[in-house]
Order: C-alpha cells, then structure tokens, then sequence
C-alpha cells in the first residue's frame, strides 16, 4: 500500500467545466490548477510512490477527502434546510485518478474499485491509499463479502 497526501481538494464537477462558446466543454482555471499542483506535489514529495505502479495491474483506491465543515452552520438552530454542505465525492474520485494517471503513469483503467469518504479536519487535504489487488489483495474484503 502506499499513501499519499495532496495539500488540497479537488473542484467540484459544477466548478471542473465550462461551456466553450462553439460548443462543447472545457476545463475550468480550478481544475486545471489542482490537476498542475497536484500532480507537481506528487512528484517532488512521492518520487519513489510514483514509480511502483505497473502496467496493467489492478489496484484499489481510497481516497478521504478532509473538508473544513461537513455540516451547515445553521443547522443546529434550525436555520438551514440541510444538515450537510453539498460536496459529491463521487464526481472528484476522477480528478484525483487523473492526477494518478500524470504523475504516476497508473491508467485510470487500472483502478478496478474504489472507496471515497469526506471528514472533517482543520486543515482541507485529500489523503489517498492504493493497494496492488494482485500484490496485496484487496483491503475491503469485509465489505466486498457483503456483496455475495
């Protein structure tokens, strides 16, 4: 297993894209900014985690993303209608798969599962683990069983 900690969170989909005026989409400053930083981040602190990955192995992905406030600052006196902030983890898995695939040389292909949970922490960061499901076998096999 290796772990990995980049300083920041990914953008959200709604803040990744923007409409191109011909059509079509393209990638925001945000994405663009956390994908450039992220990658260099890994990089220059990961260098020897960046080379273990294979070709063509399978491997699987947590990734814990570490949110300043997961719940809204009203809600206890009843002045917000939802008791969480809206943050989709699923849709910024991918941004940090991509930053994988430039710094790592792992296609996202490879990533066979994955597992993505939000906290609360002081200090925003994602933090990720990967496992070789080959070398190491999977590390959910409890939750994996429920499935069966």
């Amino acid at each position: 297993m290796i772990r990995l900690e980049l300083p920041s969170l990914p953008p959200s989909a709604n803040n990744a894209y923007f409409n191109l005026r011909g059509g079509g989409r393209g990638k925001s400053e945000a994405l663009k900014s956390f994908l450039l930083t992220s990658k260099l981040h890994l990089v220059q602190h990961y260098p020897s985690e960046m080379r273990i990955f294979k070709p063509n192995l399978p491997y699987f992905i947590s990734i814990r993303f570490m949110c300043e406030r997961l719940e809204n600052a009203g809600w206890s006196k009843g002045k917000a209608a939802s008791r969480y902030k809206k943050f989709d983890t699923d849709n910024r898995v991918k941004f940090v798969m991509d930053v994988l695939k430039d710094a790592g040389g792992v296609d996202d292909s490879q990533f066979i599962g994955h597992m993505a949970v939000k906290e609360q922490q002081s200090l925003e960061c994602t933090l990720i683990c990967v496992w070789s499901m080959e070398e190491e076998g999977p590390r959910c096999d409890g939750l994996l069983r429920a499935f069966q």
